[in-house]
């Protein structure tokens, strides 16, 4: 997993200090809902977490988006902490949906159904694997091979099935640590190993500007707005002619997007979607160290019908309602992930953190032009 730095109580965190962070948030509402339930068992402790929850699911159908998460959180005194909220809600959502079945967070918070993000013994074995697979051959070959391994297609493998996969990608594993992960990645006690939830782990997240940049290429790839892209959209955008290997002259064109289209495991038939098109990146994401450099990774790989924007902070001149200026810098975090930026986009995002008296403002650097001034 790389490092992300995010924006706590005016410091940057790196991922590992950030999880600590998410721990102890993950404490303060167990003893939140501790005291709510008047000190009763676990079960009216979770009963009390849930009804809160029910609260913000709007369509009631058991879910919640991110922001009904944090809505939800901002009643029980989370305030100020969107960064570590969103980090919590991403520990949970094991199969990256968006949304967030609250009544598997509040089991998963007790320990009722274990959540392999939220232990410190497997999360630290799976940060192990993953820098033995930056090392080596990558987490996306990885992710192709155990699904090949996946003979049925369910999902699932037997553990030493799991054992003989990252063996043949250099990862060799004690007997004591394959039994870590039969008990927290076999869900269902049946002996068989859940594939995805595996590999989400593995691989962690990616921060929002790195996730902002995925989805805006996958929207200039998309040239028919289909939601979907279809391969002759991506062999058209593809940038097989800026490939290392073809720059070396090692490979021709025509092998390379060969190889980068058989990557997919797809007929050509068929279409990739956007959360497919982002799970890719994240597996990519992980050999990337910097987001400049993933930033460029998209740019020198896709024909982009516009620019796409450089990673940085946003600068802003905030002029006050007494006529005072003061300079921000906007946090790529608080930027929005899929939409482009506009004179409201910025504003939010001022607000979010933290000035909230503001007249007008003009955008110094870091922005299109059509945003550049406000009121």
């Amino acid at each position: 997993m790389y490092s992300v730095s995010f924006k706590f109580n005016g410091l940057q965190k790196t991922d590992e200090q950030l999880n600590v962070c998410v721990d102890d948030a993950e404490n303060r509402l167990r003893e939140r809902m501790l005291t709510k339930s008047g000190f009763d068992v676990v079960t009216k402790q979770i009963e009390h977490l849930n009804a809160s929850f029910r609260d913000f699911d709007e369509n009631g159908n058991g879910t919640v988006s991110l922001d009904e998460f944090i809505k939800a959180m901002f009643r029980h005194q989370f305030v100020g902490m969107d960064d570590v909220l969103t980090a919590l809600f991403h520990r949970y959502d094991v199969n990256d949906s968006g949304s967030l079945d609250f009544r598997e967070f509040s089991n998963g918070l007790y320990g009722v159904n274990p959540v392999p993000a939220a232990s410190v013994e497997c999360r630290s074995l799976c940060q192990t694997i993953s820098r033995r697979l930056t090392q080596g051959r990558g987490n996306r070959a990885l992710v192709l091979a155990l699904r090949q391994l996946d003979k049925n297609g369910d999902g699932t493998m037997e553990p030493e099935e799991l054992d003989h996969g990252l063996r043949e990608f250099g990862v060799d594993l004690t007997p004591g640590e394959l039994k870590v992960l039969c008990k927290y990645f076999d869900r269902n006690s049946d002996g068989r190993i859940s594939v995805e939830e595996f590999n989400h782990t593995v691989r962690g997240d990616i921060n929002q500007w790195r996730t902002r940049m995925v989805h805006l290429a996958f929207d200039h790839i998309d040239a028919d707005n289909s939601g979907a892209i279809c391969f002759k959209e991506l062999k058209e955008a593809y940038r097989a002619d800026l490939h290392p290997d073809v720059q070396h002259g090692i490979h021709d064109e025509a092998t390379i997007l060969s190889e980068f289209i058989g990557s997919w495991m797809k007929d050509e038939a068929d279409t990739i979607s956007r959360t497919e098109f982002l799970d890719y990146y994240k597996d990519a994401s992980l050999a990337v160290a910097s987001d400049d450099d993933f930033t460029q990774l998209l740019k020198q790989t896709w024909r982009s019908r516009t620019a796409l924007p450089r990673q940085g902070h946003v600068h802003v001149m905030i002029t006050q309602h007494d006529g005072a200026q003061v300079h921000a810098a906007i946090d790529p975090v608080h930027l929005p992930q899929r939409q482009p930026l506009d004179k409201t986009t910025i504003e939010l995002a001022l607000r979010r953190q933290g000035a909230h008296d503001i007249l007008k403002f003009k955008v110094l650097d870091g922005a299109p032009q059509e945003c550049v001034e406000s009121g």
